[in-house]
């Protein structure tokens, strides 16, 4: 695109991502730039214009846009302009996003479930970076431990290495993780083992065996006895 264009509303949601030029969108209230590497959110029912490269000397403006209505009514979390961490990231899924779902075919079936599960992908991590810009650094840090936990489930992972990759000792980090969290970080780490846990028995497609091991339980007998404490009734009974 090359110079302007003047949208009448949309019926749904729309987000595009900027792979080279400039975009500027201009409301009756609001004018913002996206510029390479940014995504710009629309919102349904707006009226707007965007002006392509209106003050440099590219060729063109080239973009990916979707429309979408599959996430909650509210996606006021979202900036106008979201400036990524990591625009490559974001442009995968678009390009994913192209393969499942265009203007030339209508997406059925798995393809449907796939574009869906794109977007939500999409959203979520949008609105991940808008939550950690908006951290304090402790909070940061501490987010940094918890993720680690998230992703290592089934690691063995003493609170030594917890405080280490948050910065803190094991005292402090213990103190502030609980604070924030409302829970210790043991108690967390073992939350997530049996989440999972329960999101594969009511699977039914795993066995106890693979669900000790995909949980990072260093016997069945330990799953079992964690998981009834923390269940109230055995896994076989869940």
């Amino acid at each position: 695109h090359k110079k302007k264009y003047t949208s009448p509303p949309r019926e749904y949601y729309c987000l595009i991502f900027i792979k080279k030029g400039r975009l500027t969108f201009i409301s009756k209230s609001e004018k913002h730039v996206a510029d390479e590497g940014d995504i710009l959110l629309i919102n349904k029912g707006e009226e707007y214009t965007v002006l392509y490269n209106d003050d440099l000397d590219f060729i063109g403006t080239q973009f990916y846009i979707t429309e979408f209505d599959i996430a909650d009514k509210d996606l006021s979390f979202l900036n106008r302009v979201n400036k990524v961490k990591h625009p490559e990231f974001y442009e995968n899924i678009f390009i994913q996003l192209e393969r499942y779902c265009n203007f030339f075919h209508i997406p059925q079936g798995g393809f449907k479930m796939k574009g869906k599960s794109l977007m939500y992908e999409l959203i979520y991590n949008l609105f991940k970076e808008i939550y950690v810009s908006n951290m304090t650094p402790l909070e940061a840090n501490l987010e940094k431990a918890k993720n680690y936990i998230d992703a290592n489930i089934k690691e063995k992972i003493v609170i030594e290495e917890l405080a280490a990759i948050s910065g803190y000792s094991v005292p402090y980090f213990k103190r502030k993780f609980k604070e924030y969290y409302k829970i210790s970080p043991g108690e967390y780490f073992m939350d997530v083992r049996i989440n999972k846990a329960k999101a594969m028995l009511e699977s039914k497609m795993y066995t106890i065996t693979e669900i000790t091991n995909e949980c990072g339980f260093s016997s069945e007998s330990y799953f079992s006895h964690a998981f009834k404490n923390a269940v109230g009734i055995s896994p076989k009974q869940y």
